[in-house]
């Protein structure tokens, strides 16, 4: 999917890898300036969803295994949000008035579970190849709670033993409270 973002040059606006989001992952909320509002280009999605492109945002856009956050962008409820060509395009409910000034707010209870998660994983993946040699495979980050996350480790088996002892040093690490970050990584 190609996104044609407003041809702005007097408007700055912040690309994904300097979001505010992933400068302050705790922000809760923002208020911004919407460059550009158009009807989804998916078909299904016509004169349903919108594609808002804002100067800056509180919602991370899905990547890098992560799913997007939802929230409201005014009035409107943000279906998703993905990085287009380095643009956070938010997938709204509503039409939005561009050049309108609007808080965009993020799903914080839903934000926080990711968080936890995605944070999770890189831990237990840092840990199992330090430990025992075993490189994640793959993980699914699941959005919904009563679903469980998996992660698959390099190996037939994780035997009982190697489970006590990684579960015993995350925990040790978890309680060390080591500060984390996101950060962009380009290609």
């Amino acid at each position: 999917m190609e996104f044609d973002p407003p041809d702005r040059a007097e408007v700055s606006k912040a690309r994904c890898g300097a979001l505010h989001c992933q400068k302050d992952s705790y922000a809760r909320s923002l208020r911004t300036r919407v460059l550009s509002c158009v009807p989804s280009r998916e078909k299904k999605e016509k004169g349903k969803v919108w594609e808002v492109c804002l100067e800056d945002t509180v919602l991370f856009p899905e990547g890098g295994g992560q799913p997007c956050d939802l929230g409201k962008i005014g009035n409107a409820s943000v279906i998703r949000v993905q990085n287009i060509d380095g643009d956070a395009v938010h997938f709204v409910d509503a039409a939005l008035e561009e050049g309108a000034e609007l808080n965009v707010e993020v799903d914080w209870e839903r934000r926080q579970d990711l968080m936890h998660q995605h944070s999770a994983q890189h831990l237990i993946t840092a840990l199992a190849i330090d430990m025992f040699g075993y490189e994640t495979l793959s993980w699914d980050l699941k959005v919904d709670p009563t679903a469980t996350t998996t992660l698959d480790l390099g190996t037939e088996e994780l035997k009982p033993e190697e489970m006590s002892q990684l579960e015993q040093r995350v925990n040790e690490v978890i309680c060390k409270e080591h500060a984390v970050a996101p950060r962009w990584i380009s290609k």
